[in-house]
């Protein structure tokens, strides 16, 4: 009698085995799960969409404070060394669901194709393709049928990225994809999460291997997932730090959270990837966490999510999303300025008493923001009352810009409404902004929250 055992051709235990007739056995994961109209832990709803004939996602919507809210958009890339688990898996989603709920994001965890059925760069084409088509949601025509959730909920001047493991390692380089490649409508990455990112290198860091290199796990894995890889584990899209990769200055968002874990051999490589970036001259804020006692993605992989190492990283996270700080461009109107000269104003957006009070964005009387104020205004980015706007656009012979209001800053400022005055005096008594640089005829940061 002829065996009916199958002939290993690639055995990476306790992940993956091919076997010669081509066959894939994938030995960890976890089982798909369907969308929910309403988690019942967090009350988060999702729903699954199709993005092209390749690429698909679950988007996540946390529960609403009103009909019309605007929330920032996560696009998410999952773990699972690019050749495991799924979007649509009981961990992913389960995380997703916290996460969502926590920062109140709109998610778009993206379910991207995985080796070795399709090798990389597969992975990171789809990521790209995936991100484009959730900023396409801002124009005003597309080719295909918008996103009801994205269009009537995200807010397009606060996109991130992010992801986990292979997820952190495709974020990095979808980040740096957006600073040499304009995004759809412009749109702007504001920040981008790297946790637990799935770098390499043959030259040891820290405590890596110093032996066997090439029998390393993390290193046959990549070459399994990118068996075609030019340079191989040093490929610029595993090993950002190897020499003729882009330099890290052209990261294409405002600021990075890198997570990494105490017992995760992808740690030491991850903190120098951190002080690279500081060292490259990126203008942007890095934030770092190294969690004592974790291992790598221990707040998706381990038995619950609810210890307290995973909760508190789950919170972090979430204040990283919410608390982002944007930038906006401010034209100078006056002509004695002679060439037309702009300048930039950071806002933290995700502070909630900015939206509260109807407080937007920091502008001169002779400055005007240079972006429609329709767009702002469907964003969410600009509350203004429509009669003080009309007079202040008649008095000032413009048409199609609005004033915006700063409080507590009324020198050479335009201030608009009724209720600015109480708005003011209520917003220096809970004094949330200090003053950091000159003015705005200096440019730079004017205020930030503290």
């Amino acid at each position: 009698m002829a065996s009916t055992t199958k002939e290993v051709l690639t055995d990476l235990s306790p992940v993956i085995k091919v076997y010669t007739d081509g066959t894939v056995e994938r030995l960890f994961g976890s089982p798909h799960v369907p969308p929910s109209p309403e988690d019942p832990t967090t009350g988060v709803s999702s729903k699954d969409v199709a993005i092209s004939p390749a690429v698909s996602a679950r988007l996540y919507l946390p529960k609403l404070t009103h009909p019309t809210q605007k929330l920032p958009v996560l696009v998410y890339y999952h773990s699972g060394a690019f050749c495991l688990e799924s979007a649509f898996s009981f961990l992913h989603h389960r995380y997703i669901n916290l996460l969502s709920a926590e920062a109140k994001a709109l998610v778009v965890s993206v379910e991207y194709r995985q080796a070795p059925e399709h090798p990389l760069p597969a992975a990171y084409e789809d990521s790209w393709d995936a991100l484009q088509w959730v900023c396409s949601h801002v124009l005003d025509q597309t080719l295909f049928e918008k996103d009801q959730w994205i269009t009537n909920h995200g807010d397009f001047a606060r996109v991130f990225i992010g992801g986990d493991s292979a997820g952190g390692n495709i974020a990095h380089n979808i980040a740096l994809q957006a600073g040499s490649e304009s995004l759809p409508g412009n749109v702007k990455i504001i920040g981008g999460i790297l946790s637990h990112p799935y770098f390499w290198g043959s030259s040891p860091i820290g405590n890596e291997p110093k032996e066997d290199i090439e029998q390393n796990f993390v290193y046959r894995l990549w070459l399994f997932v990118h068996p075609s890889a030019p340079g191989g584990i040093d490929n610029q899209l595993i090993n950002p730090l190897a020499d003729g990769a882009p330099s890290l200055s052209g990261l294409g968002c405002s600021k990075i959270f890198v997570c990494l874990a105490e017992k995760d051999q992808l740690t030491s490589r991850g903190l120098v990837y951190v002080e690279e970036v500081k060292k490259s001259g990126w203008k942007g804020e890095v934030e770092v966490a190294v969690v004592e006692g974790e291992d790598h993605c221990f707040h998706i992989y381990g038995p619950e999510t609810e210890t307290p190492s995973a909760k508190n990283l789950i919170k972090r996270l979430a204040s990283f999303i919410s608390t982002e700080i944007n930038e906006f461009f401010l034209r100078s109107l006056n002509p004695s300025d002679g060439l037309e000269k702009a300048i930039y104003v950071r806002v933290p957006l995700g502070f909630r008493r900015l939206r509260e009070y109807n407080i937007a964005l920091l502008a001169k009387q002779s400055w005007r923001v240079a972006m429609n104020p329709d767009t702002l205004l469907h964003q969410g980015l600009v509350d203004c009352w429509p009669a003080a706007l009309a007079k202040w656009r008649r008095a000032n012979g413009f048409n199609h810009w609005a004033p915006v209001v700063a409080p507590g800053l009324t020198r050479s400022i335009l201030s608009i409404g009724p209720k600015c005055c109480s708005v003011t005096r209520k917003w220096q008594r809970l004094s949330p902004w200090s003053v950091v640089g000159g003015g705005i005829d200096q440019g730079g940061i004017l205020a930030r929250g503290r």
